[in-house]
């Protein structure tokens, strides 16, 4: 059966490690369990990764659409949440008293119809064009389109109306010698009320010649004049009495409700959970784009170029979302994999968290937060942050931190994105210099994209010192302005290094010359 999100040609393959989640923090800005109801189980966004290009060019298409068409958006979605109260109704059904059953079917069919006919309006009304929104249409458009259809629902429309309608029931009940009941059954029931009247009145059919709802004696309401026991017993009888007159009813077209009732709308109960997805994804995605912020539908290419990349968690934090900086990115044969430096709260976490979250967003199949975006897809996003609150470390931290990416090492391949941010800082100079060596050469030879921020300089060297890896070892740096010295959060290509540390130190008075001077004075 065709999916919503996903491409037929998806085997459903995804990556192999999913820790980047709660590294780049993906569950705040994309909700999985919005909307959850009390009860349900919690959703994982982990099933929802992709690696297959068709896949997430047919989402991309989905959410171009559906931000382009907020009405359509809002009307397909109420039209889920009949269907999914539809299936909440079977589910309780099941449990259900027996004498409950037969109601519960009716307000199944009534949720049926009412689905149906109102999904069949929305694409009578739109014209769709992705692909996702074409398939749902696929599915329901042999249900709510044929002559059974119509009369299913002209069939439903009477059954309610004779359920709904029911106003009094007339019972027939047999008194022994004693005068006392031995035998009751039901007569026929009423869509109208019946109301009070008093025994000579109505003996002398005075006022009520032609009515016969009006009782013989005033009308007693149950709970004063019988004991709780005596109404439980009533009612119980009372509604057995109306389930054998709705079985007649369902029954007399039994073969119109089992068609329609027991499978057409099975097929569509994936679909929810697809749907759900959707609605998490675009409560992000339509709060982006009310603030201003660009989103674009990425280009699959062999090398990647994205323009105007920015934070979109950062964006959406920020009372000033248009002045969120921006920033561009390229992975190809002459940069591959970046050394990033930089002064301490210039932006490289933020660009470096930046970037792993546009690839995330890129294999959910979202459009990407940038102006334009050319990109290659990548079969894993290997993430390695130092978080100084982590207490987990077991034989110290440099050990740790090792193993982490130990784990890294056995996953990356040629296709693979990693990123890591202030990587074996726990650690001398010396020593991380060294090691930090030895994994960025071994991930050039092996051919991945990544950026490896770190304050360790010496790093800077392999740009000219290791050239013949596959991948290409370039420098980047924070930006600082140069002439307020203040940091701008612009990466720009090229080494941090001591003409900026200079700059700084001239700013502050902390220059040789200065600090003597200020002594002497």
């Amino acid at each position: 059966m065709k999916s919503i999100i996903w491409a037929e040609s998806d085997t459903r393959r995804s990556f192999s490690d999913f820790s980047f989640i709660r590294r780049l923090d993906i569950n705040t800005l994309i909700n999985i369990n919005y909307g959850r109801k009390f009860g349900e189980p919690e959703r994982d966004l982990c099933e929802f990764f992709t690696v297959d290009k068709n896949t997430m060019e047919q989402r991309q298409e989905l959410f171009a659409e559906l931000l382009e068409k907020p009405a359509l958006y809002e009307r397909l979605s109420k039209s889920f949440l009949v269907l999914e109260d539809f299936f909440e109704i079977q589910k309780e059904k099941e449990t259900a008293l027996s004498n409950e059953k037969l109601l519960y079917s009716i307000k199944e069919l009534e949720t049926r119809v009412e689905y149906l006919k109102e999904i069949k309006s929305i694409f009578a009304e739109c014209e769709v064009k992705s692909r996702a929104l074409q398939t749902l249409w696929e599915k329901v458009k042999p249900i709510c389109t044929t002559k059974e259809f119509d009369a299913f629902c002209e069939e439903v429309d009477k059954q309610i109306h004779t359920i709904t309608e029911i106003k009094s029931i007339t019972v027939g009940i047999n008194l022994n010698a004693q005068m006392k009941p031995v035998e009751a059954g039901l007569i026929s029931v009423h869509e109208e009320s019946y109301v009070s009247g008093e025994f000579m009145d109505k003996l002398m059919r005075l006022n009520f010649k032609n009515n016969e709802f009006v009782c013989a004696a005033p009308l007693i309401p149950l709970d004063k004049s019988l004991t709780a026991e005596e109404a439980s017993s009533l009612r119980a009888s009372a509604n057995s009495a109306l389930n054998k007159v709705f079985a007649s009813g369902l029954k007399s077209w039994s073969g119109v409700v089992k068609k329609y009732a027991v499978n057409n709308l099975n097929v569509l109960s994936h679909a929810i959970h697809e749907w759900r997805f959707v609605v998490a994804c675009m409560k992000t995605l339509t709060e982006l784009n009310e603030k201003g912020l660009p989103l674009c539908k990425p280009s699959f290419e062999e090398s990647d170029k994205i323009t105007g990349l920015y934070h979109p968690i950062l964006a959406l934090n920020s009372s000033d979302a248009k002045g969120v900086v921006k920033n561009d990115l390229t992975f190809d044969d002459t940069a591959s994999i970046y050394v990033l430096t930089g002064p301490n709260q210039g932006g490289k976490s933020i660009y470096t968290q930046s970037v792993g979250i546009l690839y995330t967003m890129l294999h959910l199949g979202l459009p990407l937060p940038a102006k334009n975006a050319d990109i290659k897809a990548v079969d894993g996003i290997l993430v390695h942050f130092i978080d100084i609150k982590d207490r987990s470390y077991v034989h110290g931290r440099l050990s740790d931190e090792c193993e982490k990416i130990q784990i890294i090492n056995k996953n990356i391949t040629e296709n693979s994105l990693f990123l890591f941010d202030e990587a074996l800082s726990s650690t001398n100079s010396t020593e991380a210099v060294v090691i930090a060596t030895e994994i960025i050469t071994a991930y050039s030879d092996i051919g991945a994209r990544g950026i490896w921020t770190t304050h360790f300089h010496e790093l800077c060297s392999l740009e000219e010192s290791y050239t013949e890896g596959k991948a290409k070892i370039i420098n980047l740096c924070a930006r600082i302005d140069e002439t307020s010295h203040k940091r701008v959060f612009k990466i720009i290509r090229g080494h941090y290094g001591q003409s900026y540390a200079m700059d700084i130190a001239k700013a502050y008075n902390l220059t040789k010359d200065e600090i003597l001077s200020s002594i002497k004075k």
